[in-house]
């Protein structure tokens, strides 16, 4: 689990140590058994968003029963948040929001900010990432987006290679033509005029950025 997590996981041993109540005492009074409470401790299960509702129901003051979430599951869910991107991304992130111009290049896969939903999952198919992980990776991804909305938003330059276009990602009908469809439509919406989507054909050979290797 990662670090946010991590943290969460550390105020619940500390909520149950304050209270004096082993773990089989607290597990008892939220419903859950003394192992379930121990795993969860440890990193061994995942502190799921019942789980959390209950210990809120039982624990916080101010637990919203109509919207089932108190202290901890709000923790939970704000906290888990930093989890879906790694430490690199999430100061690249810091500079998205505050650049007036951005320019990618691709090789491989489409930028995020100009991902549709269901690519955007497609591209972390493969077992790599729990299906938790993967809501939080692709909810953070199309809220990356929302800095192509504003009033003002960045200039964004997109070079891809060709290849990026015309490989599928996954071997779903209608999945690329939806998310080409979706860069003519950033490209040409009145709010987005200055997002740019540009492409190097697959018989240009020699150019800069074709190759890592170094000169």
């Amino acid at each position: 689990m990662g670090t946010a997590t991590d943290y969460v996981l550390n105020e619940l041993r500390l909520l149950r140590s304050s209270l004096g109540l082993s773990q089989d005492q607290f597990g008892k009074i939220i419903g859950y058994t003394g192992s379930h409470v121990s795993s969860v401790e440890t990193g061994g299960r995942p502190p799921t968003r019942d789980y959390m509702h209950a210990i809120d129901k039982a624990h916080d003051p101010a637990h919203d029963p109509e919207a089932k979430e108190g202290r901890f599951g709000r923790m939970l869910r704000e906290l888990a948040k930093l989890d879906a991107d790694p430490t690199w991304l999430r100061e690249w992130i810091e500079f998205e929001r505050e650049a007036t111009t951005l320019r990618w290049f691709e090789l491989a896969y489409l930028p995020g900010l100009l991902q549709t939903e269901r690519y955007a999952r497609a591209t972390l198919a493969g077992g790599r990432f729990t299906a938790e992980e993967v809501e939080r990776i692709v909810a953070s991804r199309l809220e990356r987006q929302a800095i192509l909305e504003r009033e003002k938003p960045p200039q964004l330059i997109a070079v891809l290679d060709e290849s990026v276009l015309r490989r599928p990602v996954l071997d779903q009908p209608g999945l690329m033509a939806e998310q080409l469809d979706h860069l003519v439509a950033c490209a040409t919406r009145s709010t987005s005029r200055s997002t740019s989507c540009r492409w190097t054909p697959a018989c240009t050979s020699g150019w800069p950025g074709s190759s890592s290797s170094p000169n």
